[in-house]
Order: structure tokens, then C-alpha cells, then sequence
């Protein structure tokens, strides 16, 4: 009906349109205000693995530090693996 008085949407400027540009910087897109973190994951994800990165270390070093405490018995007792003699049972 109203076909030709119809304007084109082409020649109609949107106002919600945003311009088509390439960033000149490669993180342009992001903007300088918002926290992205590490890799951008949230500040607590990046807390929790420091944490749990840092608690492993400490019973690691823990562990060998008791081993290292302990290891004349340790070695005692492999000897005594090797020593005693197994009662075999016949049928």
C-alpha cells in the first residue's frame, strides 16, 4: 500500500548504531577501568589458586622435612624388610 513513500533504513541514521572501527591497540576492546585479572578470571579464583598453590608447597616441604627427620629409621627398616625371614606354610 504505502510502499513507495517508504524511506529506505539505509539512509536513516541509527542512533544506537556503533561506529565500525578496528582497534589500533590489540586489548583496545577492554576497557582500562574493569579488573580483568589473571588471565582474565575473577580476583577470588586467582586468590583461591595462589592459596591452594602455596598450602600444597608447605605439605610437600612438610612431608620431606619429616622424611628427613626419620630416615635412619627408615632405612633401618628396609633393611629388616629384606631380613625376616617369611614362615612359608605347607600343605
Amino acid at each position: 500500500m504505502n510502499e513507495g513513500k517508504a524511506a529506505p533504513r539505509d539512509s536513516q541514521a541509527d542512533p544506537q548504531a556503533k561506529p565500525k572501527t578496528t582497534p589500533t591497540q590489540p586489548y583496545a576492546s577492554v576497557s582500562p577501568s574493569r579488573d580483568v585479572g589473571w588471565a582474565g578470571a575473577p580476583t577470588s579464583q586467582v586468590v583461591r589458586t595462589v592459596g591452594a598453590a602455596l598450602l600444597t608447597t608447605a605439605v610437600v616441604l612438610g612431608a620431606l622435612f619429616l622424611l628427613w627427620q626419620v630416615r635412619t629409621f627408615v632405612g633401618w627398616f628396609v633393611i629388616a624388610l629384606f631380613l625376616i625371614e617369611v614362615p612359608r606354610v605347607r600343605l
